[in-house]
Formats: C-alpha cells, structure tokens, sequence
C-alpha cells in the first residue's frame, strides 16, 4: 500500500470527506481554529479552509460536521455504553477508534438532527462536530474500519489495535453507501430502554409443551453435573426464581426442575423451595446469585463460569438483570471485553458488601 505523510493524508481525508457531504472544521487538538457555526450553516469545503491548513503547514487536525444524511455516535464511556446502551452489539457499520473512545457512523432520516446527549456519550448531527481521521489525539492517530459494535469494544477494552485494519480514504468513502439507518436503533424522540420493572418481568407468556420440554432438557444438559451435595438447594431455589422471573408458572417450574430433584432423597424439601420462590414478592426473588454461590464455587474459573450462566438466561429467555446493575447483551458467544465488565461489577459490588460490612462492625 502507498505511504502518505501526514499532510498528503490530511489533503486526501478533506476531499472524501467534502464530497460525502460533510463539513470541515480545522482543529488545533479539539479546539476549532475557526468559528465552527459556520460550518454548521453552510458546508465549509477544503476551498475554505486552505488558508489555515497552509498557515499551519497542514499540521492540524480536522473536525467535521454531518450537513445531510449522517450521524456520529461518540462513545466515550465504553464501561456505561456497556451497561445502559440499547443500541445492539451485531450491528456492523463504520467505526472510528480514539485514544479514549470510539465512534460509529450511522445514516438518518433527520436531516437537522441536534445533539443527542446519553450518560455514554452523545449522538451528533449538523449541531456538532467532531475530530476524525486522520487526526493525532493524545498522542493516538485517529483511524476507521468496517467492523461490529461488539468487535470494536473488544478491540478498544483489549488495546489489541493491531488486529484492525484501517480503511484508507477510498475504502471508507465505499462502506459508506451501504451504512446502517440510526432510528433502527435509537429513534431520536424515544430510545428503547433495555430495562424493564420488576413488575414486567413477572409477566407470564403463553407456552406450549415443546417450550417447556427444551428448557427442561437444556437445563438439565447444563447443569447436571453440578447438581452435587451442598449445592443442590441453592440450585433449585435460583432456577425456580429464573423461571419465574422469564414467566414460567408454578407448575410449569416444577415440571422443569423435577429433572434434577425427581430421584433426590430430599426432593420435599425442593419442591418446598420452589413453592416459596412463587409465594415471596418477585422484588425478593434470586437467580444471578447461581453464578457466585453455585458455579463459581464447582468451576472455579471466572470466565467458565459466566459462559454456563450465560448459556441458562438465553435457554431462560432472560433479558434483565433487575437485582444488579450490569445487563448482559443478547445471547451469543460472549466477547472478553463482556466478561470484563461483568466480572468488574461483581467485585466492585463485593467491595461495596464488605465496606458496608465493616461500618456495621461486621468486618474484622
């Protein structure tokens, strides 16, 4: 591939960007070197700005403002994006990495879109701008690929830039014709959220014999070698409040569980545990708890066990965590940067338990 300096970039980057229809904002690090309103009004071209990209012997950076069809999603908190985003992680578009985020370029329907401000970061439209490739930021020179949602929060949590291929300027201005509409994923006027009340969850779904057959046998298939002594009433007490939580009724529970607990010696005592996970408000029901108080204990290997627990909230067709702040992604193989936060959050809350602890006088 030929080899540009950073000038021969600079020039190549304005004329792609100006006949995609953005507008350009000459940047010292993130400070705009002109009004940059102007480039909001009317589409400032490489024409307009050539005089200060001489003046500065083209070492600056660039900003852009979408006029038209696009927008920019800042990520700038990937551990919140992580946590409260809807936007799905499967989603492949044009992403921008970042010394500290990434961005993600989207089509819209807005042709006026306005700055959109969310605790992860900001959706902008002409109301904002934003410094791009091939810009240098805290020391980190800013690049585009094609890749998932999902690919580059991995990417970006493992610092595994290496492993990514940046797009030159002919290659990005061609994804570009192809790229995602925004209000697919978050309508301007209401985002959907991916948390649901408690009051929701326990909403039942009508099930047929066929449902409740495959989750009793992919259950079972997951969990039978961990239904061991010492375990095997919290087990049942975290299962029954899974399914309960995905809808299940009483009966139907029972009928499911019975494949660990029909030939068990204290099988009362499960079905005791069953009834009372049905009869105590669905606020105090458990099920998260499986994965630090039942396979964590057996598997002993962080990552192991989060993949088992993945595995029953997808055969559960659970969405939400009510109890616990970090929310699993839909249900597929799960990517290390998930694994991360979600390990990251149980130990900070286990921090939060034993500080508590020790102001009680609990804690020695």
């Amino acid at each position: 591939m030929t080899k540009y300096n950073y000038s021969d970039l600079l020039l190549q980057w304005c004329k792609v960007y100006e006949t995609s229809g953005f507008s350009l904002v000459p940047c010292i690090g993130k400070r705009p070197l002109k009004p940059w309103k102007e480039a909001q009004k009317r589409q400032q071209k490489l024409e307009d700005i050539k005089d200060i990209l001489k003046k500065h012997d083209y070492k600056i950076n660039l900003g852009v403002v979408p006029l038209s069809e696009f927008v920019i999603v800042d990520i700038d908190s990937i551990d919140k994006f992580v946590k409260e985003s809807s936007l799905p992680w499967d989603v492949h578009t044009l992403i921008e990495f970042t010394a500290r985020g990434v961005h993600l370029l989207f089509r819209t329907n807005n042709k006026t879109s306005e700055i959109k401000k969310l605790s992860w970061g900001e959706i902008r439209g002409r109301n904002g701008y934003t410094v791009v490739t091939p810009s240098i930021t805290d020391g980190f020179r800013r690049f585009w690929t094609y890749t998932s949602v999902e690919n580059a929060i991995r990417v970006f949590t493992d610092r595994d830039f290496e492993k990514i291929k940046p797009l030159t300027s002919e290659e990005w201005e061609m994804y570009l014709k192809d790229l995602p509409l925004i209000e697919n994923f978050l309508p301007p006027d209401d985002p959907p959220k991916r948390s649901a009340s408690v009051k929701e969850l326990g909403k039942g779904k009508t099930r047929n014999r066929k449902d409740i057959t495959e989750v009793r046998g992919v259950l079972f298939d997951l969990l039978k070698n961990f239904y061991n002594r010492g375990y095997r009433h919290l087990m049942i007490l975290y299962l029954a409040g899974g399914l309960r939580k995905a809808g299940f009724s009483e009966d139907e529970a029972t009928e499911i569980l019975k494949a660990f607990y029909e030939n068990d010696e204290e099988r009362k005592d499960r079905v005791i545990a069953i009834k009372t996970t049905y009869e105590k408000p669905l606020e105090e029901v458990a099920f998260s708890r499986i994965f630090e108080d039942v396979l964590l204990p057996q598997i002993q290997n962080e990552v192991e066990a989060l993949k088992v627990y993945e595995h029953i909230k997808k055969a559960l067709e659970l969405t939400v965590e009510n109890e616990h702040s970090f929310e699993v992604l839909g249900y597929k193989q799960i990517s290390p940067s998930e694994i991360y936060f979600y390990l990251w959050d149980r130990r900070q809350r286990r921090v939060r338990e034993i500080s508590s602890n020790a102001g009680n006088g609990v804690w020695a």
